[in-house]
């Protein structure tokens, strides 16, 4: 089997863990944004987590009521991210945290 083929196949795995994930931390995720009262959401990502970019953005808009996009990493610039994140209030790198102490994010 392939990498690829190995990657394809551990998909519905992964997406149960990351359901199962998110259901565990659902009211800390609820009470980050209701307490942030954030305009607008941008989320960033690459390949097949752009899609996953794509499902929080619609959630987002439907769920917080709030305007929001979804960018692909490989065609993020600068300029265009630092409009996106960087403006006064914007979340700073490893500001949620997902509990425990633990910076979660991977950038």
């Amino acid at each position: 089997m392939t990498l690829t083929e190995r990657e394809i196949f551990q998909q519905y795995p992964a997406l149960g863990k990351t359901y199962q994930y998110l259901l565990k931390k659902s009211d800390e995720i609820r009470k980050f944004f209701q307490k942030r009262k954030d305009k607008s959401l941008t989320f960033i990502g690459c390949g097949s987590s752009y899609f996953q970019c794509r499902s929080a953005e619609i959630s987002a808009r439907q769920r917080l009521m709030i305007p929001a996009n979804s960018i692909a990493a490989a065609e993020c610039d600068q300029e265009l991210y630092l409009a996106a994140v960087g403006g006064e209030g914007g979340i700073k790198r490893g500001e949620f945290t997902g509990g425990g102490g633990k910076n979660e994010s991977k950038g």
